[in-house]
């Protein structure tokens, strides 16, 4: 609840492996609006030597309406996305490469109360993921065992360059 702790709000941490965690938030609470918005960073590089660093941004907003005596307007939007690694070592079997994931979420809902213990409400909401997976399988010269010369002669009309795969890439979406 927003009118619990009105003002701004800030937060830093760090710990080994390059991992920090930066936050803020504001909060306000009036008459008819009470609202908070936040936004965070965090960041870590994981373990040594192994692909599993990883980057979250995020912001949202929440808050209630209230333009007269019964009637009441709950809201929430959040936002929250960033590349995280596979885990892998980076060898051919295991390439190195990263998931990029976003998530959207929203909720809007309209109470009205005729009188104590006797109210009704009307709610919509949506809330939608996204993620892909693509890795590097390396330089194209290096995949034929060619010098990268010699790439226009194996393959014509082609130079060289990185091949990078996608696994999977997905979006879904919900609405209520």
């Amino acid at each position: 609840d927003p009118s619990l702790d009105p003002g701004w709000r800030f937060s830093v941490a760090s710990g080994s492996r390059d991992t920090s965690l930066l936050s803020a938030q504001y909060a306000s609470a009036g008459e008819t609006l009470d609202y908070r918005v936040s936004a965070s960073y965090y960041h870590t590089d994981g373990f040594k030597d192994v692909n599993d660093q990883s980057i979250a941004r995020s912001v949202r907003l929440q808050g209630s309406y209230q333009p007269a005596s019964g009637t009441r307007v709950d809201f929430q939007l959040s936002q929250a996305g960033g590349p995280w690694g596979r885990g892998g070592t980076g060898d051919r079997f295991d390439p190195v490469g990263e998931k990029e994931a976003r998530e959207k979420n929203g909720n809007l809902r309209f109470t009205h109360s005729l009188n104590p213990g006797n109210e009704w409400y009307l709610q919509f909401g949506f809330s939608s993921t996204e993620e892909s997976e693509h890795f590097s399988l390396g330089l194209l010269s290096d995949l034929l065992a060619v010098a990268p010369a010699q790439v226009p002669v194996q393959i014509p009309g082609q130079q060289d360059q990185e091949v990078i795969s996608y696994t999977y890439d997905y979006q879904v979406n919900r609405r209520d």
